[in-house]
């Protein structure tokens, strides 16, 4: 996977052709981009320099007339980014819309955040959706990672598209600021989001639900998904919130959850889940599941609790080789 920061170095070329620096690192790519963007910046910084000095001397509406009729975009962002703060949020206000949005492709993602948190929300949400018509998640992601809590739940809040905010989530470097602003949003935001997770299968963006959300919140949410769909999301969350879930609602809905749930994750749930709900609970899942779940059991619970359990349990644990663990201890 080629990180956001490299594939805009390359803008306009098929990914294809750099699809072989894949094989770095993600910190290797993101040092690549860089140097690149570094020696980009040393061969063209002194004339950029200049007509960004004589740009202090040029009235605003006349240089944005300028950028706009003459320079295109690309060249007017690398120019922008020769200016102060002040000079490029001035220049800033009064471009067109549409043309600010593709100025905001070639800033670096620093220069559009001071920008953006100078400017009206509505001009956020404008710029943002003309930015997703054309695809640009990659920089919504960038600018989102260091825009403030307050601009990143004005994002959230009107954008009014679950779907965008899910991919723009799942590109951001810090995708816990993304949950974390949601999570203050009402549950119906938060339903739409979790739907958007499983419609994507971004179920790293599930698992950190899991971990920040309150187990009563959740189960909540859980209930008001389609099972299969809540499924999916709570076989994400870590093992001792799953458990924490499992005691708490339906053994039907236990059973989907234990059904989606990867074997590892069934044996460290083996660990933590009381008796009567590994008696409810096993003889409706998956044996290769099972048996993937095995090296994770914590024997010694095992040992404990094993006049506990049910025949058919026993049975099926026999069948999958843990009796050859317990044999000598019982």
């Amino acid at each position: 996977m080629i990180d956001p920061k490299l594939k805009k170095i390359f803008k306009g070329y098929s990914e294809e052709t750099f699809s072989f620096l894949s094989q770095l690192s993600t910190e290797h790519q993101i040092e690549l981009a860089d140097i690149i963007q570094k020696r980009l910046d040393d061969v063209g910084g002194p004339m950029l320099s200049t007509m960004a000095m004589a740009s202090n001397l040029v009235p605003n509406m006349l240089n944005v007339k300028i950028a706009q009729d003459m320079l295109g975009p690309e060249l007017a962002a690398k120019i922008t980014s020769y200016v102060s703060v002040k000079k490029a949020i001035t220049l800033a206000k009064s471009m067109r819309v549409d043309f600010l949005a593709e100025v905001a492709i070639h800033l670096h993602p620093e220069k559009v955040v001071a920008i953006v948190e100078a400017t009206s929300d509505e001009l956020l949400i404008k710029i943002t959706r003309i930015l997703l018509e054309n695809g640009q998640y990659d920089v919504l992601s960038a600018f989102s990672d260091h825009v403030s809590p307050y601009k990143l739940k004005v994002l959230a809040e009107k954008l009014g598209d679950i779907k965008a905010i899910n991919q723009i989530g799942q590109g951001m470097q810090d995708r816990k600021r993304m949950i974390e602003t949601a999570m203050t949003l009402s549950d119906a935001y938060l339903i739409e989001l979790m739907q958007g997770i499983s419609f994507f299968g971004y179920y790293e963006l599930a698992a950190m639900v899991g971990q920040m959300m309150d187990v009563t919140r959740q189960i909540r949410l859980l209930d008001k998904l389609n099972p299969i769909e809540a499924a999916r999301i709570a076989a994400h969350y870590p093992p001792e919130i799953i458990s924490q879930i499992i005691e708490r609602i339906p053994i039907e809905q236990a059973v989907e959850i234990g059904l989606q749930t990867e074997g590892k994750v069934l044996g460290q749930l083996f660990n933590s889940l009381p008796v009567n709900h590994i008696n409810a609970l096993l003889p409706y899942l998956n044996e290769q599941k099972l048996l993937d779940g095995v090296p994770y059991v914590n024997i010694k619970r095992l040992e404990n609790i094993w006049h506990e359990l049910s025949q058919t349990v026993k049975n099926i644990l026999i069948k999958i080789g843990l009796e050859l663990n317990i044999k000598d201890t019982l």
